[in-house]
């Protein structure tokens, strides 16, 4: 039961920061620094939202300059 609990409370973290990213890419596209810089999520926590946006398909990633730059993927909104 233990390890059920920790797995809900993980998956609500996640939702959560998924949904601190998504607000934040709402206005404009952002650089991994810019994304950690503004939420404040450490660097697990970040991957995790970011991996979690992404399987559902809801943000693009594209590289400039040798730097990855994630959006809201606007063709299924």
């Amino acid at each position: 039961m233990k390890n059920y609990l920790n797995m809900e409370r993980n998956k609500n973290n996640i939702e959560k920061n998924a949904g601190i990213v998504w607000n934040l890419l709402q206005s404009s596209k952002m650089s991994w620094k810019d994304l950690s810089e503004n939420t404040s999520l450490n660097f697990q926590d970040l991957v995790k939202a970011i991996g979690r946006l992404a399987g559902e398909n809801k943000i693009h990633v594209s590289p400039h300059n040798g730097i990855f730059y994630y959006e809201i993927n606007r063709k299924i909104e």
